[in-house]
């Protein structure tokens, strides 16, 4: 899968010709939000460059950086980046510059050429999808067992969910509360920050992972977060000593299904879900579930 699948998602953004990166505010610039978020997004990755102006002095390139990125390999593309990244620490308004004159779209082309991105082909998937039978199996039975008996209670159904999601090795406590919870919400779909917010309330413990799970089980539109679904997407979670874990939980979910809601229009999401859907006709289960079982079995 796409180490860089995040950053490239702004490739429409800088290709939009319509945008006013940013307006002056006195001698300042007001940079437009999504640009900001793009610069945020950058710093999240492995792509900024500690010694980007050595190794750029090494490569012996003249200043116009931007000129070589249709050419430029991995490394050498990094340090172009954060060249262009960094240059508003210099000069306020580089970064409009820079979005205006096509710089940062020109590295995110290359990025793609580099990363892969789209690049999955029909082997691979189908490889993919020949491992995913067993899994589909289980799945299915816990989504046929959840609308029809009192998961609070039934042990077939807490097997089928702990088997396949990994629950394991929790107080009887936890399993008491986290099913009743479902249970009680079965019909009113609780979203991730609730459901979070009162396994918190009620256990004291942070569990993201698993909250996905309860939410993407009575709501299966919405994604799981888990290790594998991270590194695809380059994400990582909040330290456990973090004060503001819990609201960085919430605000690092909400990324996941931006990158869901994207990736389901993407031409490699889509071909995804034709060929799930040519191996497992008529399995009933979601584009978000497809597309799932073939990250898990690709595991980045």
């Amino acid at each position: 899968m796409h180490t860089y699948i995040q950053l490239l998602s702004y490739i429409p953004y800088f290709e939009d010709k319509n945008i006013e990166f940013c307006v002056w505010e006195g001698m300042y610039p007001k940079y437009d939000e999504k640009l900001e978020e793009f610069i945020k997004e950058v710093y999240k990755t492995d792509l900024m460059k500690s010694n980007y102006l050595d190794y750029l002095d090494e490569k012996r390139i003249n200043r116009d950086y931007a000129a070589v990125v249709p050419t430029a390999d991995f490394e050498l593309l990094r340090a172009i980046l954060t060249y262009y990244v960094r240059s508003e620490r210099f000069s306020d308004g580089a970064w409009a510059n820079s979005a205006k004159e096509g710089v940062f779209l020109r590295i995110l082309n290359r990025l793609k050429e580099l990363d892969g991105y789209g690049k999955m082909d029909d082997g691979k998937i189908t490889e993919a999808l020949k491992k995913v039978k067993p899994g589909l199996e289980k799945y299915l039975k816990i989504m046929n067992l959840v609308k029809s008996v009192d998961v609070s209670k039934d042990k077939e159904f807490q097997r089928a969910f702990n088997g396949f999601y990994r629950v394991r090795q929790r107080p009887q406590v936890f399993y008491d509360t986290f099913y009743s919870f479902m249970e009680v919400h079965k019909e009113s779909a609780p979203s991730f920050e609730k459901t979070l917010r009162y396994i918190h309330k009620e256990l004291g413990r942070i569990e993201p992972s698993f909250s996905s799970k309860l939410v993407a089980t009575i709501n299966p539109n919405l994604p799981i977060w888990d290790s594998v679904v991270l590194n695809n997407l380059q994400l990582k979670p909040p330290a456990y000593y973090r004060k503001d874990r819990i609201e960085e939980s919430i605000r690092l979910y909400e990324r996941i299904v931006d990158w869901y809601k994207d990736y389901l229009k993407d031409e490699e999401g889509q071909k995804i879900i034709e060929l799930f859907d040519e191996a497992y006709p008529n399995t009933g289960i979601t584009d978000i579930k497809k597309v799932d079982f073939v990250i898990w079995q690709i595991r980045g």
